[in-house]
């Protein structure tokens, strides 16, 4: 299990662009506070993945200016260095509780290191455009899961 940033970075295969997508259906999750969002098992519905970040090792993280727009409008603004441990301890935290809940972490998991800008309300049919610096944007559009 890694301790540090340069050994997490070491068990790593790369680093992505992306955007973690929430979605409860009840709608006052955000309004409730984080015991609720935890009752909700994180709230979380999936990950829109980005390209590869080029040169991630070499790369602090930290600095990468994270801006989230809702239909164009800036919804927040921020770095991964307002996150505690910032995104290699995110990693960190999440392999030691899996490993200690017994769970294989050895090959094929995706993680999401936290919204860095915070948590934004988002409505069907608007569009989400995630700035990352320099380095790249990712964008996706909301919508209603159909039931199967």
């Amino acid at each position: 299990m890694p301790t540090d940033d340069a050994a997490t970075k070491a068990i790593l295969d790369d680093v992505r662009l992306g955007i973690e997508v929430a979605s409860s259906p009840y709608l006052g999750i955000n309004a409730d506070g984080p015991l609720v969002t935890i009752s909700d098992f994180g709230n979380n519905h999936g990950l829109v993945i980005g390209s590869k970040l080029a040169d991630w090792r070499d790369i602090d993280l930290c600095r990468i200016l994270v801006r989230t727009e809702i239909d164009g409008e800036l919804a927040g603004e921020a770095t991964a260095a307002t996150m505690l441990d910032g995104p290699y301890g995110a990693v960190r935290f999440l392999l030691q509780n899996l490993v200690d809940r017994g769970f294989d972490c050895s090959k094929g998991i995706w993680v999401s290191t936290g919204a860095i800008t915070g948590v934004h309300l988002v409505r069907p049919g608007q569009q989400v455009r995630a700035t990352f610096g320099a380095h790249g944007s990712v964008t996706c559009k909301i919508g209603v899961a159909e039931a199967s």
